[in-house]
């Protein structure tokens, strides 16, 4: 599957993920541009595989997430739940966290991660 080239930011993978809280346990997944969902394994700290996306979505949620020009967003807001999205570039590794109630995360961006979750946890149902 081709990335748009319309969306310079968009590479082909990105990390997204949130934990904490409680248990302080973090659920990290590595999203290819081929449909393939990598999870972290915190233990060997390797991603193993864990899913796929259908091709079609997965051209879909990467032309919306080129939309949200991650690398353009300054949001460093961790709270006792963080979430997070990652994207390495040519200058380094790019990161979105919030959950700190106190700043308010770009709805856009919250909504693309909640669709994100959705679709890679379908697959556990």
């Amino acid at each position: 599957m081709d990335v748009p080239s319309e969306y310079p930011d968009v590479e082909d993978s990105f990390i997204i993920g949130s934990g904490g809280g409680f248990t302080g346990e973090y659920n990290i997944f590595k999203v290819h541009s081929t449909g393939v969902v990598d999870k972290l394994d915190e233990e060997s700290q390797t991603y193993k595989w864990y899913t796929e996306i259908s091709t079609d979505s997965t051209f879909n949620y990467y032309e919306e997430f080129g939309k949200l020009n991650i690398t353009s967003i300054d949001f460093n807001h961790p709270g006792n739940m963080t979430f997070f999205i990652e994207v390495n570039t040519e200058d380094g590794m790019h990161t979105v966290k919030w959950g700190d109630e106190k700043f308010q995360i770009n709805k856009a961006v919250e909504l693309f991660f909640e669709k994100m979750m959705t679709a890679i946890y379908e697959k556990e149902r």
